[in-house]
């Protein structure tokens, strides 16, 4: 029954959509759902969006890189945690 559940919610994530940045001449967002997401894709998350944990923060709106992020589905803490972008990408 646990597996079951787990097999639903993630159907349900996966179904989601997330914002996907397409470098050309110009940089272009388009919609996705989080199934399409492959590996070395930028995705913009905006404020309050939920996104998986296997994430790694290159820019923030914040000054200095500096992104909070709440990670209670990992450690059940719901307060929000202070994360660093890489000095280099912001």
């Amino acid at each position: 029954m646990e597996d079951y559940s787990r097999h639903k919610s993630d159907t349900k994530t996966n179904s989601e959509k997330t914002t996907r940045i397409i470098a050309s001449d110009t940089l272009i967002e388009e919609k996705i759902t989080w199934k399409e997401v492959e590996v070395g894709d930028i995705l913009k998350i905006y404020e309050d969006e939920p996104f998986p944990a296997d994430l790694i923060a290159v820019d923030s709106s914040y000054a200095n890189g500096v992104c909070y992020i709440e990670t209670g589905a990992l450690d059940g803490e719901k307060n929000m945690k202070p994360k660093s972008c890489l000095r280099e990408t912001y």
